[in-house]
């Protein structure tokens, strides 16, 4: 064989090695960033999403989901994951997710375009309020026949469980002063703000309750 036939045949041969690399590239993930701020008792709500993309066709398998916030078993009584209006794995047993638990997908979910995972959580009625929700998450997936599993990916905001009624209340009051007799005017203002993550609204009493 002379040289140059040897140096197209390499060259043929670094040519198929760069197209199965290629073909083979693992997905990519990353956190879209979602804040959904302050979370009532008995909320369902996407606290986390995931954007992965797939370098080929990829089956996800299942992931691992903790909470290095406060929040756990009781507070949170249900952890869902979906993709569009499918609920693809659930778990109500939290009592370990402060060390992550694993939820399988169900049959295993292939994809091979841009997809985003949502992570939906339920929240309890066990509240005191101030407990805190920061969600990071790995996928458990095949591609190329081989098995993986991603690098955490972490809640860029994280939500507050408030335990119902208004969420902030701040005292905008004027600074003191000096009232003369017969004068009028404002000595306190209060702002109530209703800023959780829920369309319920908020309803004043109209009894005294004291």
């Amino acid at each position: 064989m002379s040289t140059t036939c040897r140096r197209v045949l390499a060259l043929v041969g670094l040519v198929v090695g760069f197209a199965s690399l290629a073909a083979m590239a693992l997905p990519g993930f990353s956190d879209r960033n979602i804040a959904r701020g302050n979370l009532n008792p008995t909320d369902t709500i996407d606290v986390q999403e995931i954007r992965i993309t797939p370098g080929g066709e990829v089956t996800l398998n299942a992931v691992t989901v903790q909470n290095i916030g406060t929040a756990g078993d009781g507070v949170i009584d249900r952890i869902a994951v979906m993709d569009g209006g499918d609920v693809l794995g659930e778990s109500t047993a939290i009592s370990g997710l402060a060390t992550g638990i694993t939820i399988n997908l169900s049959d295993g979910f292939t994809i091979t375009t841009t997809h985003d995972l949502k992570i939906f959580v339920t929240v309890g009625t066990a509240v005191t309020g101030g407990e805190t929700i920061n969600l990071r998450t790995r996928v458990h997936y095949v591609s190329g026949g081989s098995t993986y599993t991603s690098e955490w990916i972490s809640d860029l905001s994280g939500e507050t469980i408030r335990n119902g009624g208004f969420d902030v209340i701040d005292d905008t009051s004027p600074d003191a002063g000096y009232f003369n007799p017969g004068d009028t005017g404002v000595v306190q203002v209060t702002v109530f703000s209703d800023t959780d993550a829920n369309g319920n609204p908020v309803m004043w009493g109209s009894a005294d309750p004291v």
